[in-house]
Order: structure tokens, then sequence, then C-alpha cells
């Protein structure tokens, strides 16, 4: 048995970080296209939702900061000033 598998053509646009308080990009340069594999599907903002939700790809919320804070350290960004 042979299954097919077939992908929309759509992306992500990010043109401002709004959720960070940060605003609109400066320029162009700052606004990025990411292409999308799979459904977006945006994350619980409970936290007990979150974890619930995490646990079944058996992630956790501190794992999370650890990886965030290993990608922050790979690009030469301070844990804190971030």
């Amino acid at each position: 048995m042979s299954t097919k598998t077939t992908f929309k053509r759509v992306a992500l646009v990010a043109v401002a970080s709004l959720g960070f308080g940060h605003g609109q990009t400066k320029s162009k340069a700052g606004i990025r296209t990411v292409p999308l594999v799979s459904e977006f599907v945006p994350l619980p903002k409970s936290p007990k939702t979150l974890n619930r939700a995490l646990k079944e790809h058996s992630v956790t919320t501190h794992s999370l900061r650890h990886t965030y804070a290993y990608l922050l350290k790979q690009q030469g960004v301070h844990v804190t000033t971030a």
C-alpha cells in the first residue's frame, strides 16, 4: 500500500513582532517568509493546556526553554539580553 502526500504552497509571512512589543520591521529585509510544510496550529496560551499538548510529543516547557537558550547561544546572543 502506498501513501501519497500533497503539500499546499503556503507560507507564513512575519512583518511585525507585535507579540513581543517590538512593532513593525524597520526595512523590507526584516520581513521573513517561512514555508509551512504542515498545517499551522497555534499553541495554547494557558500553561496547563500547553503542557498537555506538548506531553504527547514528550516535550516539556522546560525543554523548550533550554532549546531557546541553546539557539540564542548559537547566534551569539546572551540569554539575559534576549
